[in-house]
């Protein structure tokens, strides 16, 4: 919050010598000094956007120190009392200088006090802007069809579109006209059984050509179907699972998924950041981020080391694709410090930008990891175990390790990619069936102009915190240090070994006995 200083000249001063007016001059300066002291000791200027009540409490404060400097005022009047040497005057005019300004400061946070509590909620909202136009008549909005056409590409129904953009519908609907966009995505998709049986199939994967996510539910299944710009009937999708999967369909009943208390006002408020080691023993590690508020994953990925790095290049791509978050939670592993540095570099000091606890408090995060080993990790690390107690993997083999890397470390990404376009776009039931995704978005535009931004020192620890659902923590080890395979090949070298992602009739373990083989060449 600027303001103007004024300060008079000291030059017109009733001085009676050169000294008395270079003392006068030097005050000028401290004027200035001590104007500042006093705006960062009263308000954070690091912060943008402020809650009331620490406007309440900045203006509370800065009374206090009008009042002071308006009693030290007073007693300068005192002439006895005035043991500096400087003139009265000299001394009076820049303590009241400084005072008029905290006066001004003051009926600045009043105004924005009162006009913070007589706001309206839809002010915090996302409103379509009007186009100029010469001429009288009512001013157009300004709604671009690249905008229409996002919105309905998460299926997001006409009705709710007017609603997020403000307008009405007979407005929406002529704009619609006008972009020449049809309804297609208010009929369902003209897909036959077999095609959905095929999608399925492919979705799920299969012996010859490895799992890609399998035990895939209704749900996810139908996040999947709209990843791929379809809309296909529950009752057809749950007739489909019966079809193809009618064991894997009846053990899933006995899954209710019991949902629990949690709290953050916005999307992108909190983000939970964590790495994963269910598959430690084969040196793999799975970086995972999630936002609080709308369980819309960020990023999940699968790399063979726990470097700071490797964390911050994650983390920067997602916030290049889902923009900045206020803050992040994380456990006390040293892999996320330069998260740490990047939030408190962009978001500030002393705001909880980064908040740091065990992983027990972390529990959007730690309950996305039981989904992902469930969803796809378990079925690797099944393939992983049955070729080690084959005696066809060694884990202490550096051969092995690297071979092992090569081939299925771009095979476990893409099943994860693939969980993440189906739990980004599965419907949610506690929350009239809205996707990760359109909650993301629709979360973004009705807060565009919210000051969800300022927490209260106390605050800072239990946020984003479901005390009723805390989820026990096997490890509790946060250093978790993996040295990679100490096997180095050239570029030619590399391009001669098998495609990781080509299919073979063994889930994978053609292509590692093949990477083995050919690694062995080069090593002799």
């Amino acid at each position: 919050m600027a303001c103007r200083r004024t300060t008079t000249p000291y030059q017109d001063l009733p001085t009676t010598n050169q000294q008395e007016f270079t003392q006068a001059n030097q005050l000028s300066a401290i004027e200035e000094d001590l104007a500042q002291c006093v705006l960062r000791l009263f308000i954070d200027q690091e912060v943008l956007v402020f809650t009331v009540d620490e406007l309440q409490e900045s203006r509370s404060r800065l009374v206090d120190a009008s009042g002071t400097l308006m009693l030290i005022e007073h007693d300068l009047t005192q002439r006895d009392i005035n043991v500096t040497g400087i003139p009265t005057e000299a001394v009076q005019l820049p303590i009241r200088n400084l005072r008029h300004l905290l006066v001004h400061l003051i009926n600045l946070l009043s105004a924005e006090i009162e006009k913070s509590e007589n706001y309206n909620e839809d002010d915090t909202a996302y409103h379509a802007p009007l186009k100029s136009k010469p001429g009288p008549g009512r001013k157009p909005y300004d709604i671009s069809k690249e905008r229409v056409e996002h919105l309905r590409s998460l299926f997001f129904s006409w009705t709710k579109i007017a609603a997020i953009l403000q307008v009405s519908i007979s407005t929406l609907q002529r704009r619609r006209r006008e972009f020449g966009l049809s309804d297609e995505l208010e009929k369902f998709s003209d897909i036959s059984d077999d095609e959905l049986d095929r999608i399925y199939a492919t979705v799920s994967g299969n012996f010859q050509s490895g799992p890609l996510t399998p035990n895939i539910g209704r749900r996810r299944f139908i996040g999947a179907l709209r990843s791929r710009g379809l809309r296909v009937q529950r009752w057809r999708v749950s007739e489909c699972l019966h079809r193809v999967d009618p064991v894997g369909t009846t053990l899933r009943w006995r899954m209710a998924i019991r949902r629990r208390k949690y709290y953050v006002p916005t999307p992108n408020s909190l983000w939970h950041i964590d790495s994963g080691h269910k598959l430690i023993r084969y040196k793999l590690i799975t970086h995972v981020c999630i936002d609080g508020k709308t369980r819309l994953l960020v990023y999940v990925h699968c790399c063979n080391n726990n470097k700071a790095d490797t964390v911050l290049s994650l983390f920067e791509d997602g916030v290049q694709r889902m923009g900045l978050p206020s803050r992040v939670r994380s456990d006390y592993g040293m892999e996320n410090i330069y998260v740490a540095q990047y939030m408190l570099e962009h978001r500030g000091e002393g705001r909880g930008s980064i908040i740091t606890g065990s992983s027990v408090h972390n529990c959007r995060v730690e309950g996305s990891h039981r989904d992902i080993y469930a969803g796809v990790l378990t079925f690797y690390s099944h393939i992983f175990e049955a070729i080690e107690d084959e005696g066809i993997l060694d884990v202490l083999n550096d051969v092995h390790l690297y071979s092992l890397h090569h081939v299925f470390i771009p095979c476990i990404n893409k099943s994860l990619q693939e969980f993440v376009q189906q739990m980004n776009n599965h419907p949610v039931s506690s929350e009239k069936n809205k996707s990760p995704l359109q909650m993301w978005q629709e979360g973004m535009l009705e807060n565009i102009h919210s000051g969800h931004t300022a927490l209260n020192p106390s605050e800072i620890d239990d946020f984003g915190v479901d005390p009723e659902g805390l989820l026990s923590v096997e490890e509790e080890d946060y250093q978790v240090n993996i040295e990679c395979p100490s096997i180095s090949l050239s570029e030619q070298q590399i391009k001669q070994l098998p495609n990781p992602l080509q299919v073979d009739d063994y889930c994978g373990i053609g292509s590692f006995l093949q990477c083995v083989e050919t690694v062995n060449r080069f090593q002799q």
